[in-house]
């Protein structure tokens, strides 16, 4: 069999990690290079660089090793797998989404590891309850979530789709009416529709609860501290928030998920936690998953 097809599977699966590695080096740079804010020292210890980028990079470069060793057994240990081997694969789209999972788990170890080292805490990362009355936090989520539901989303999604037929289908000539981010979900949400209630349930439970979990500690959790201890806060925002959208790699919703980066940084700087945040995003995604289900 000629090497070409596992090539290009290959370097279709393993192809997104070159980004995040760069976008990741992108985020350590800041931290590097620009001093701790004299007066933000004592209020907010700066996370050290050094840590936090060694931390970050060896978390992902595990979790691309997963990915490496994760495919390599869906193609039963074989460089250049049988065709079909290489049909089952391309059957079940899911698969492709082992990457994400994989640089999502390498997110929450770089926390666990930064923890463990000492260079942060949960408390300093937001983990705790906040000092807001419940019923003032459960407004406040709710009003979030109808304004991006009703009012960020339709807009950004608007933005993106104009961009995408000004610079991508028109020059293209692709679909008009095609959303990538939407035909890979949907493509998911069918194969796991065809494994069975148990895959559909842990997916649900991955999406809808874990990863969002995750990426509040990581991004509104470690990212906006670095930033906060080194940047005036609206930069801080700014900043996480842009780490949050390019992280996604989908720049068919790259304006979305950077208003609802800014959203998640707005909560956890008014409610001086990570709770409200995780309860908004984990709404938000489960929200989408049932919509998509049913």
């Amino acid at each position: 069999m000629n090497n070409a097809p596992s090539m290009v599977l290959w370097a279709y699966m393993l192809r997104p990690w070159p980004y995040r590695l760069l976008i990741l080096g992108i985020l350590v740079s800041p931290l590097a290079l620009l001093p701790p804010r004299p007066a933000q020292v004592e209020l907010i210890p700066p996370l050290n660089a050094k840590r936090f980028g060694m931390a970050l990079f060896g978390g992902q470069i595990i979790a691309l090793l997963a990915t490496i060793l994760f495919v390599s057994w869906s193609f039963r240990w074989k460089f250049n797998p049988r065709p079909e081997l290489l049909e089952v694969w391309t059957a079940a789209p899911w698969r492709f989404y082992s990457e994400s999972i994989c640089s999502e788990l390498g997110l929450l170890l770089s926390v666990f590891v930064l923890i463990q080292a000492g260079a942060a805490t949960w408390g300093s990362i937001g983990m705790h309850r906040s000092d807001k009355r419940m019923p003032w936090l459960i407004a406040l989520v709710g009003a979030c979530y109808i304004i991006l539901r009703f009012a960020i989303k339709p807009l950004t999604m608007s933005a993106s789709h104009w961009v995408a037929v000004a610079f991508v289908h028109h020059s293209t000539g692709g679909d008009q009416g095609a959303d990538s981010t939407q035909l890979g979900l949907s493509m998911v949400l069918e194969a796991i529709r065809q494994a069975g209630p148990w895959t559909c349930a842990m997916v649900v439970l991955w999406m809808g609860l874990l990863a969002p979990i995750i990426e509040e500690l990581f991004y509104r959790g470690l990212v906006l501290k670095a930033l906060s201890g080194r940047l005036p806060a609206w930069m801080a925002l700014l900043g996480q928030a842009i780490a949050f959208a390019m992280m996604h790699l989908e720049m068919s919703r790259f304006i979305y998920l950077l208003a609802f980066g800014l959203m998640l940084g707005y909560l956890v700087r008014r409610t001086s936690s990570l709770l409200p945040a995780i309860l908004l995003h984990v709404s938000v995604n489960v929200a989408a998953l049932v919509a998509a289900l049913s």
